[in-house]
């Protein structure tokens, strides 16, 4: 099944088309989305110049020296206020345009709305630039102050607790069409709010090869534009003089042991291609970077996802230093002992965002939040979670590109639930290929969930039989699949409550929760005869019959695994 394929075309165009044909809802849709997809530079830059410059300072390359580095690329720019490097400032201008905007579109006003809608997207384009700059400098600082060599190790300074985010595409975690859907989706939004392709508008070609997706950009927007004159609105390149940026005169592995690549684009190398090979045995994305100054020059940028991590070259993996293991999965390290050897894999160092991601994802599938209803605010979540609402908001982009949810702005929007079984046919084809993820689920669920009937009966009390019983008769009352299938889980949940015993009741949760919800509305005839059973589970708690109950939960699990696989194939 081909991957539902992302927006390719320039965020601001299609603002534009709205503004002409007078579309006020959908322009001014697009241009919210526009501030959106800026979020990664925004967000970003101002991190790698931090840390940019705690790297250097650190090695002794003195403030002063930095300082002046950075003012001279400011005054390159043609700036010369004393806050062009506060992006919360900068950032607040070019939001300011955006309201204009957005204002004269809702007026009517279609001249005004495209002149603004542009004057937005070329603020956007100075300040990312200028922030870019900063950070292309401070990389070419450290490779003149401290060698070449150490630009690998700025990078893993400057994004190395990214790299644990790599884990989210193991095919051990997701099936591996998932994974190429979410990898071109995310690269498609972060190219856009880069500003890349033809006049930096956001513009960038998806082409279907045999073996894999590949992303045309020309110009990257961000490393890429770098290296040439066009693609900047002053028209001068920034390797050349007066700004002096460097690229690789050797070869290294954390630059695809390419000379002449420009050092900020050697961040793709190690996010996308040496972290990913480390921590799965496979880069989620293969880069080839332009190139400037050598024998093969290449002005443009393309990103290959592979249809399958084993398609992946062999030259993919050798020139970034490593080697094609055999078959996918995470490397590890390998231990000689008495008992023979040991794997002891990677540290999982998860970013707090995949953590709260993860924490909303498992409630929306336990049922705790069905569709349509609405997530508590940012700033409560936040409270509640112990994290920031930067951290908030990044974990509900994620849950909004992969369809969980839905948020607008205004006293009437909020975080929204999403139903997930619109698409029945398409959602039928991902489960048949998680049959085999799914049969082991079941597998599991008949044993655990077997012995903790089994306990439950002989441990229950009164407390656990009425909350049982208000389960029951919740799932008797359910019509909606949604809402019967978070009854179901309340029931199930509650066994294993009685059963007293803290690791079956949090394996039972997991398992349950791996499930996932649009399994109940995609295939919602499995569950009314599968129902059948809850009565006997019930009664054989309330008898203290353990055998009974075992027997009752373990055939209520098989009967739904069996109807599953009827309704699927």
């Amino acid at each position: 099944m081909p991957p539902r394929l992302p927006q390719t075309e320039s965020t601001y165009a299609l603002a534009q088309r709205a503004i002409e044909a007078g579309d006020a809802p959908e322009a001014v849709r697009r241009i919210r989305q526009a501030l959106v997809e800026a979020a990664e530079g925004r967000e970003l830059f101002p991190l790698f110049i931090e840390r940019g410059r705690r790297f250097l300072a650190d090695r002794g390359v003195p403030p002063a020296v930095v300082s002046a580095e950075e003012q001279r690329i400011v005054w390159l720019t043609g700036v010369a206020s004393d806050d062009a490097l506060d992006m919360g400032r900068q950032w607040a201008a070019v939001a300011e345009l955006a309201a204009r905007a957005e204002q004269a579109c809702l007026a009517g006003d279609g001249q005004a709305a495209s002149g603004l809608t542009e004057r937005v997207r070329s603020a956007w384009m100075a300040v990312h630039d200028r922030f870019c700059d900063v950070v292309c400098g401070l990389f070419t600082l450290a490779a003149r102050e401290l060698g070449e060599q150490s630009v690998g190790d700025m990078w893993d300074d400057a994004i190395g607790e990214m790299y644990p985010s790599r884990e989210a595409y193991d095919t051990a975690r997701r099936p591996w069409p998932e994974s190429v859907e979410l990898l071109l989706a995310d690269a498609a939004v972060s190219l856009r709010g880069h500003l890349s392709g033809p006049g930096r508008t956001g513009e960038v070609s998806l082409r279907e090869e045999e073996d894999r997706w590949v992303f045309r950009f020309d110009p990257c927007g961000s490393g890429g534009r770098t290296l040439r004159a066009d693609a900047n609105a002053d028209a001068i390149a920034r390797v050349g003089p007066p700004f002096g940026f460097g690229v690789t005169t050797q070869e290294h592995d954390w630059a695809w042991r390419t000379k002449g690549v420009c050092l900020y684009c050697a961040h793709c190398c190690q996010l996308q291609e040496r972290a990913s090979i480390a921590r799965l045995g496979y880069p989620v994305r293969v880069v080839e970077p332009p190139v400037w100054g050598t024998a093969g020059p290449r002005d443009h940028c393309t990103w290959s996802v592979y249809k399958d991590p084993q398609l992946v070259p062999g030259e993919a993996y050798r020139r970034v230093g490593a080697v094609k293991p055999g078959g996918s999965g995470a490397a590890g390290i390998t231990a000689g002992g008495a008992g023979g050897t040991a794997v002891i894999g990677a540290v999982d160092l998860v970013p707090a965002h995949e953590v709260v991601t993860g924490r909303l994802r498992h409630a929306i599938h336990l049922g705790t939040y069905l569709p349509g209803d609405k997530l508590p605010p940012e700033r409560t979540l936040a409270q509640q979670l112990g994290v920031s609402r930067m951290t908030v908001r990044e974990a509900i982009r994620v849950l909004r590109t992969e369809g969980y949810v839905s948020s607008r702005r205004g006293s009437a929007g909020g975080i929204t639930v999403l139903g997930q079984g619109d698409d029945v046919k398409r959602l039928l084809r991902v489960l048949l290929g998680r049959m085999a993820e799914l049969d082991d689920n079941f597998g599991f669920r008949v044993a655990v969930e077997g012995a903790a009937a089994r306990l439950a009966a002989q441990r229950r009390t009164e407390s656990d039989l009425a909350r049982l019983r208000r389960a029951f008769a919740e799932l008797e009352q359910g019509r909606d699949s949604a809402r019967f299938g978070a009854a179901d889980n309340v029931f199930h949940l509650a066994i294993a409550d009685a059963a007293r015993n803290r690791f079956m009741r949090q394996a039972i949760e997991d398992v349950r929760a791996m499930t996932w919800v649009p399994l109940d509305q995609a295939v919602y005839p499995v569950f009314p005869s599968a129902h059948e059973h809850h009565a006997q589970i019930l009664r054989a708690i309330e008898d203290s019959d353990p055998d009974a109950a075992e027997r009752a939960v373990v055939a209520h699990i098989r009967l739904a695994q069996r109807d599953l696989h009827r309704v699927i194939e």
